[in-house]
């Protein structure tokens, strides 16, 4: 596989701010942004797979992007591009 690098990410959702949601939300961004590439965020991204998969947050990895939805209500809040 070849790595892309990240070429954009964009919040398209808003989350409960008093919520332990918006916390993990962060969490997510803050793992998003210090990954210079789609292998370091792959990796990443299954660290919080036990904690916090399918409790709050769904993800997954298509050809050229990730994205990021609420299981409450299968929104889509984040989609990060990758470069072809």
């Amino acid at each position: 596989m070849k790595t892309q690098k990240i070429k954009s990410i964009s919040i398209e959702g808003v989350v409960e701010e008093t919520s332990i949601a918006s916390i993990i939300f962060v969490e997510i961004l803050n793992t998003i942004c210090s990954s210079p590439d789609e292998e370091t965020l792959r990796a990443k991204m299954k660290h919080f797979e036990p904690l916090h998969r399918n409790w709050y947050y769904d993800y997954g990895f298509g050809n050229h992007h990730m994205w990021v939805s609420r299981t409450d209500t299968d929104e889509r809040i984040i989609l990060v591009e990758f470069e072809q």
